[in-house]
């Protein structure tokens, strides 16, 4: 006899009225294995993965598992245990749907041995029959084969001194019992009171919530958080490309969120077309069925804009190279990049190149080393970075490139490189970036570091680059990073 109450928790291994939990099992009477009289197992069943597992406080998790019940002498519950993990699972309906998993067939009249995890409380069935000294031993007798699902009717009346009962067993589905079992009385004999209540049946799942989908060329990636299982462990999701007319797997087949689109539902082999508007709607599958499909919502794929010199850029600045191979790019180089823009001269938040010059650091005499040495195109950014983390001082180049965030308020704007900086002189003129300073200082800082002393700069008046000292040689005071030059912040993106 057992039953299946929705009290929300973990799954508890309890034994009633006969010991606590893991209370011997082996007793011998003429040879045989008898169980405990009084005893009775308590389960709870996550709603997810439909495994059991025993707590140490009695309680399930509210919504997110059931409680099972059975009697040690009684109809124990349909399970199934994973050929690998051994780790055991409620059948609903007496199928294992789950991956991996097969029927618990113990023989009838054999003891069942399961272990409990002594850390998450999880049930096993060991291969070795045996479980490990610290986890949690729980037996129960087999009275009934393992895929029928029985319900037990039962009569009892209890006196002072003698307890008279009988019990007749129909396999019954989905009808389940529920065994409360009396304190002891005087004479030390129990009564058993069984009422018969409705398992509860599994369901298909519920609609998938917080859908938020992201488009890129060719495919469209839907973030979703799971909804209720249905008490059945979701095991794939579909998706849906014309409002719900057609659903296909999603092709990972795995149920971890985002779900990526890359082809159309009616036949999953066609790509998706960038600028044509798609009805998505995603829904979960459970070993009952399909489950309510997301309301439609609609979605285009794009590819990504191109641009051209001069134009204006994502960070509202110009933009004054393009590489359609793309380089890399970003603070540890992880990133690929396709476009330079320069901080503005007019408009919002404009940067003002006659403003002030500013000293490279605020540490001008200890050489930050390979993090800082970059020179090729979109290694600013990194150099940017080990310049601040050596020195933070304000107003110097690198900081005040790494504070400046341009018209639309980006953050990823930077000193930049020996190369980024000769690109943005070579088309100053031609893309109209300016005004570049045209009196005074014009020598402009790179990020790109030479030695403890010297860094490499940018001459806009002639387009000459100039290069510091070497290590141990003669530092001409032009280069060095104790002097002041101007400064121009840039941003890779693309």
């Amino acid at each position: 006899m057992f039953s299946i109450q929705t009290s929300f928790a973990s799954v508890l291994l309890a034994v009633v009225a006969g010991g606590g939990v893991g209370s011997p099992v082996d007793a011998k009477a003429d040879g045989q294995v008898v169980p405990p009289v009084r005893s009775v197992v308590v389960a709870c069943v996550s709603k997810a993965s439909s495994a059991l597992r025993v707590s140490t406080d009695n309680s399930c998790r509210f919504g997110s598992e059931f409680k099972l019940v059975w009697s040690t002498r009684g109809v124990a519950p349909v399970l199934c245990v994973n050929n690998l993990s051994r780790v055991m699972t409620f059948a609903f309906w007496g199928k294992c749907p789950l991956k991996g998993t097969q029927l618990f067939k113990p023989k009838i009249g054999s003891e069942v041995l399961a272990c409990a995890d002594k850390d998450t409380g999880v049930l096993r069935s060991p291969r070795t029959g045996k479980c490990w000294w610290q986890n949690t031993i729980v037996k129960w007798l087999a009275t009934l084969a393992s895929d029928e699902t029985s319900s037990t009717t039962s009569s009892s009346t209890t006196s002072s001194s003698t307890t008279t009962s009988s019990t007749t067993t129909t396999v019954v589905t989905p009808s389940v019992t529920t065994t409360t079992v009396a304190p002891s009385n005087d004479s030390g004999r129990s009564g058993t009171t069984t009422t018969t209540t409705t398992l509860p049946d599994p369901t298909a799942p519920v609609a998938p919530t917080g859908i938020s989908i992201t488009a890129s060329s060719g495919s469209l990636s839907v973030a979703f958080t799971e909804g209720d299982s249905g008490g059945s462990a979701i095991t794939s999701y579909q998706y849906s490309t014309d409002g719900g007319t057609t659903f296909i797997a999603r092709a990972s087949g795995t149920t971890a969120s985002p779900l990526v689109i890359l082809t159309l539902s009616t036949n999953g082999t066609t790509p998706l077309t960038d600028g044509t508007a798609y009805s998505i709607q995603i829904r979960a599958v459970n070993a009952i069925g399909n489950g309510t499909a997301t309301a439609s919502t609609s979605a285009t794929p794009a590819a990504p804009r191109i641009y051209v010199l001069g134009e204006v850029g994502p960070g509202g600045g110009i933009v004054f190279y393009v590489n359609a191979s793309g380089f890399l790019c970003g603070p540890t180089l992880a990133l690929t990049c396709k476009y330079l823009e320069a901080a503005p001269t007019s408009g919002s938040n404009a940067w003002d190149d006659t403003a002030a010059v500013y000293g490279w650091s605020g540490n001008t005499n200890t050489l930050i080393g390979a993090n800082a040495q970059g020179t090729a195109i979109g290694t600013g950014y990194k150099n940017t970075e080990a310049m601040v983390a050596q020195s933070n001082v304000a107003n110097k180049a690198g900081t005040i490139a790494r504070a400046y965030r341009g018209p639309n308020n980006l953050s990823d704007w930077y000193l930049p490189s020996r190369d980024e900086l000769k690109e943005l002189c070579k088309e100053k003129n031609r893309i109209g970036i300016g005004p570049i300073a045209t009196s005074g200082e014009q020598n402009y800082w790179t990020s790109s570091e030479t030695d403890f002393a010297a860094v490499k700069t940018q001459y806009f008046q002639t387009g000459a680059q100039n290069q510091g000292p070497t290590a141990g040689g003669t530092s001409s005071s032009e280069y060095v990073k104790s002097f002041t030059r101007r400064v121009r912040p840039v941003r890779a993106f693309g």
